[in-house]
This record gives C-alpha cells, structure tokens and sequence, in this order.
C-alpha cells in the first residue's frame, strides 16, 4: 500500500512538473472531442481524450498485472515474497 501511494504521488510530482509541455501537445484537442462555443456558454467535453487515456491506463495495468504475474513464477533459488508488485506469495 505505502508502494503504491509513492508511486501515485511520484506520478502526479513528475505530471505537474511536466504541465507547461504537456499543454502543448494538444492532448485535449483531438478529433471526436466536444466543443460548443456560444455567447456566455462554453462547453468542451474530450471524448476521445479520455477514450486515449483509459486505453493508456489500461495498457500500464495490464502490464503491470503481467510482470508481476511473471515474477511470482517458482524459482529455486528465490525468497517466495514477490518485489515489486502489491501482492506477497
């Protein structure tokens, strides 16, 4: 648990600090997002933003999930308590 809290707020530290060069990748703008623009009203919904980033996330949980599965294989040699993942043997 404590792992996993550094590593989110290692994540967040690095994101915030990245800000300023993430703005200009135009993440938020792709094709398929929802802009109205009217007078006094303004509405932008990124759809397909999110869709981008839920696949990202997705894709890092996955692989996450993977190493850690590889990791737990039996070895010989090897302390059972697997490193790096949030689950012990």
């Amino acid at each position: 648990m404590n792992r996993t809290l550094v590593a989110i707020g290692a994540i967040l530290l690095v994101a915030g600090l990245a800000w300023p060069w993430l703005k200009k990748m135009n993440l938020f703008h792709l094709p398929g997002d929802i802009v109205i623009d009217r007078p006094n009203f303004q509405l932008h919904f990124p759809f397909t933003t999110m869709v981008v980033i839920s696949l990202v996330l997705s894709l890092i949980a996955w692989l996450s999930r993977r190493a850690c599965r590889e990791d737990r294989k039996p070895q010989r040699d090897r302390d059972p308590v697997t490193v790096g993942c949030l689950h012990h043997a």
